[in-house]
């Protein structure tokens, strides 16, 4: 089964201003606008970006992409087979192929699709600056074990590294695709991950933030788990939006072993200072449909519900 990572769909409050965040800060440009959402994206891939108006900010759904039908096949019965609950709301998504949605642990959802359109190739869909692609997302939450078995059981992923109780994992060559960590006090995507070409790029970024009046909230460092350089930022919803470039690639599946960091203290920052709490409390919640209807439910205590 051969899967990649796709999309990632964020209610938004003010989408007005979600899209103007991400335009500016990023450089994704809009493909689709229409029914209170916006889909945008930095390459020739039909979006890589869903934002939808929401009345409360969280995570909506988590795309992943399959190369062909019998591989959405292979990936709807593991995740049968792993205890996900299949959702009958139908994918109101342009750009995708045939589709399954599926809930799993921690409530999140996940939209797997057999195919994406995509732009012709062309020197202005692959000799551009700034952002590459959408690379990964990392959530914290309470019961981490159980999300990373489903990814790994149910959706095929692999380990890559561990450290602290948190675990990155990968579905194609890129180290990590998603990654979970332990959060006390509920369930959130802490950030999502967009690629840029190298360091000289993530210090454009970077420049790029101090122009627009912003601030980096940490960075750049060089993490342990991956090796890649990166910059953080949040956006006006209090999600973090990392930048990065040069991540660590696995295409021998045989000799790669993966590698835990736990102690070592400068893991999460070979370079020098660890996040700081306010940066590590970040994040928002994520939103989760009922299990056996489309009537919008709390996943648990924290986590509230959609639009």
């Amino acid at each position: 089964m051969r899967m990649h990572i796709g999309h990632v769909a964020l209610g938004v409050t003010d989408l007005e201003r979600s899209v103007e965040h991400v335009q500016r800060v990023l450089g994704l440009r809009v493909r689709t606008r229409a029914r209170g959402q916006a889909l945008l994206t930095s390459n020739e891939k039909h979006h890589e970006l869903q934002l939808i108006a929401a009345d409360s900010a969280g995570l909506d759904h988590v795309g992943l992409e399959v190369e062909t039908l019998q591989d959405l096949d292979d990936v709807r019965t593991r995740a049968l087979a792993a205890g996900a609950h299949i959702l009958d709301d139908p994918a109101d998504e342009p750009g995708l192929g045939q589709a399954v949605r599926f809930s799993g642990p921690a409530g999140i959802v996940y939209q797997v699709y057999a195919g994406m359109d995509r732009d012709p190739l062309s020197l202005h869909t692959h000799l551009r600056p700034g952002i590459r692609k959408f690379g990964h997302l990392t959530f914290f939450c309470q019961h981490p074990e159980p999300v990373a078995a489903f990814w790994q059981d149910g959706l095929g992923f692999r380990t890559s590294d561990e450290a602290g109780g948190i675990t990155w994992m990968r579905c194609d060559a890129d180290h990590h695709g998603l990654s979970v960590g332990p959060h006390p006090a509920g369930n959130v995507l802490h950030h999502y991950a967009w690629q840029v070409q190298d360091l000289a790029a993530l210090a454009q970024h970077c420049d790029d933030i101090a122009r627009l009046g912003l601030t980096l909230d940490w960075g750049p460092v060089r993490h342990g788990p991956g090796f890649n350089l990166a910059a953080y930022h949040r956006d006006p919803e209090n999600t973090v939006i990392e930048v990065y470039a040069d991540l660590l690639q696995i295409h021998d599946e045989t000799t790669y072993h993966p590698i835990d960091w736990s102690n070592e203290p400068r893991a999460l920052n070979l370079w020098g200072p660890l996040p700081n709490d306010e940066l590590l409390t970040a994040g928002v919640p994520i939103l989760t449909p009922h299990p056996t209807d489309k009537t919008p439910a709390l996943a648990s205590e924290t986590t509230p519900a959609r639009r």
